[in-house]
C-alpha cells in the first residue's frame, strides 16, 4: 500500500507543474509591440516596421494605415499621400492573440504641386520675360524658390524677371522647398523660344557720274528668319519699301542711307551708313606722320570720302602700292611727297602730303685714360656720333650721366662695360 501511494503523488505533482507552465505561456508572455523608422518625412516616404513583440508569436497581421495589410514579421511600406497614419499590429502564438494600435505614429509631409507661367514665351532678343510661380502648397508653405532659365541664368526670387540675350529654345525649371524641407521640381521643355531675328545690311554701286542726276542701285543683304518688310531712307528726304531699290539723286552732296528691316516674327534691326553716297563731292585724304627716322615702318591711313573703290599710292621714292592702308618703310633720309589717288567709280580724287625722313644717329665714342692700375681713376668720354641731340651714358658701375662728354671717376679696380645711348629729336 505504501509504494502505490507514492506513485499517485508523483503523478499529481507533474500535472500541477504542466498546468502552471501552460498558464504562464498563454497569459503571461504574449504582448504585441513594434517600432517605426522613420516616423516623419516627405512624400514619397519609405517606412520600415520592426516587430518587438514578446511571448514568441508565430503569426503577425499589420494594418499599415495606407490600405496595406501585411503578414510579414517586419514589413515595409511607401506612403505617397501626405497626412498622419495609425498603424495596428496583431500577433498570435496559435492559441492566444495580442494587439497594439499606435495612433498618428507616421507623419508624411507633402511636396508642392509646381507650375508657373511667363509673360512672353517667344520674341526677338533681347527678350525680357516675367516669370510667375503658380505652385500649390500641400500642407507646409513654400519658403525657397530656385529658377533655372536654360541659358545659364539662375534666380532665387519668387517671381523673377529674366532677359534672354541670345537665340535658341530654352528649358525652364523651377525647384521649390517647403518649411519642413520637402522639395519638388518641374521643367517646361522648350518653354522660351527666341528666333534668330534680323540682321540688317545692304550694299550699293558707286556713282556712275560725278554730277547729278545720278542713279544708285541698292542691294538688300539682310539675313534672319521669317518674312521681311523694308524701309529705306536715302538721306535726301525720300524713302522706299522695295527690297532692292534704285534711287536717283538730283543734287550734289553727301547722303547718309538708312535701312530698317522688320520680320514677320516681330524682330527689327536697322543699319545706318554715314555719307554712303557722295554726288559731286568726292575727296581723297589720308593720315601720315610729319617725320620719322629712317628704317621705321610708317602706317598710312586712308580717310577718303566716300570709301573709294580702289586706290594708288605713290611714295615719292619710286615705289607704289594699291593697298587701302599701306605700311611704308623709307631707307634713306630726305623729304618725300606721298600722293594718294582714290577712285570712286566714275570719279577720282588726289591728295599729296610731305614726310620728312630723318637719318638715324651713328653711335660711337672714345675714352681717354681708360686703362690704369690705381684707383680712383678718372676717365673722359667723348662721343663721335653724328645727328644726335641728347646722350645717356651708362658707366658699368651702376652710375650714369646725360652730359655730352662726361668725365667719370672709377673707385674700384675692375673691368667695366660702358654704353652710350644716342637720341635724335624729330623736327
Amino acid at each position: 500500500m505504501q509504494k502505490r501511494y507514492i506513485i499517485i503523488s508523483c503523478r499529481v505533482l507533474l500535472f500541477i507543474l504542466v498546468s502552471i507552465a501552460c498558464y504562464n505561456k498563454s497569459y503571461g508572455q504574449l504582448k504585441a509591440n513594434f517600432s517605426v523608422s522613420p516616423t516623419e518625412g516627405c512624400t514619397p516616404m519609405i517606412v520600415n516596421f520592426k516587430d518587438s513583440s514578446s511571448g514568441n508569436p508565430t503569426s503577425w497581421k499589420w494594418d499599415l494605415g495606407n490600405g496595406t495589410i501585411s503578414y510579414l514579421q517586419n514589413p515595409g511600406a511607401t506612403y505617397f499621400n501626405p497626412g498622419k497614419y495609425t498603424v495596428t499590429l496583431e500577433v498570435s502564438d496559435g492559441v492566444n492573440t495580442s494587439k497594439i494600435v499606435k495612433t498618428n505614429v507616421i507623419v508624411v509631409h507633402g511636396a508642392p504641386a509646381i507650375t508657373f507661367s511667363a509673360s512672353d514665351t517667344t520674341g526677338c532678343y533681347p527678350l525680357t520675360v516675367q516669370f510667375t510661380d503658380l505652385t500649390t502648397p500641400s500642407g507646409d508653405p513654400v519658403t525657397q524658390w530656385e529658377w533655372f532659365f536654360g541659358d545659364g541664368g539662375y534666380s532665387t526670387d519668387h517671381n523673377p524677371l529674366h532677359t534672354y540675350k541670345t537665340t535658341g529654345s530654352f528649358d525652364v525649371t523651377l525647384r521649390v522647398t517647403t518649411t519642413y524641407g520637402c522639395e519638388n521640381a518641374f521643367t517646361r521643355i522648350g518653354f522660351i523660344k527666341v528666333p534668330k531675328g534680323v540682321t540688317a545690311d545692304f550694299s550699293y554701286n558707286n556713282p556712275g557720274s560725278c554730277t547729278p542726276p545720278t542713279t544708285i542701285q541698292f542691294t538688300n543683304k539682310s539675313t534672319g528668319t521669317g518674312q521681311f518688310t523694308y524701309l529705306w531712307r536715302f538721306g535726301d528726304g525720300t524713302t522706299s519699301n522695295l527690297a532692292n531699290p534704285s534711287h536717283t539723286y538730283e543734287t550734289s552732296g553727301d547722303y547718309t542711307v538708312t535701312l530698317v528691316v522688320n520680320s514677320s516674327q516681330g524682330c527689327v534691326d536697322s543699319i545706318v551708313k554715314q555719307k554712303a553716297v557722295s554726288i559731286g563731292s568726292v575727296q581723297a585724304d589720308f593720315k601720315a606722320p610729319d617725320s620719322v627716322c629712317s628704317g621705321t615702318p610708317v602706317t598710312l591711313t586712308n580717310q577718303s570720302t566716300p570709301p573709294p573703290v580702289s586706290v594708288v599710292w605713290d611714295f615719292g621714292d619710286g615705289t607704289q602700292s594699291t593697298d587701302l592702308n599701306p605700311v611704308k618703310t623709307y631707307v634713306n633720309a630726305g623729304v618725300y611727297t606721298i600722293q594718294l589717288t582714290s577712285n570712286f567709280g566714275a570719279c577720282s580724287g588726289v591728295n599729296k602730303k610731305s614726310i620728312k625722313i630723318l637719318a638715324r644717329p651713328k653711335s660711337d665714342f672714345t675714352a681717354t685714360n681708360n686703362v690704369g692700375c690705381n684707383v680712383p681713376q678718372s676717365v673722359t668720354f667723348t662721343p663721335t656720333s653724328t645727328n644726335a641731340t641728347s646722350f645717356k651714358w651708362l658707366f658699368g658701375d651702376s652710375t650714369e650721366s646725360t652730359q655730352t662728354s662726361p668725365t667719370h671717376v672709377y673707385t674700384k679696380a675692375d673691368t667695366f662695360d660702358v654704353t652710350l645711348i644716342w637720341t635724335k629729336r624729330l623736327s
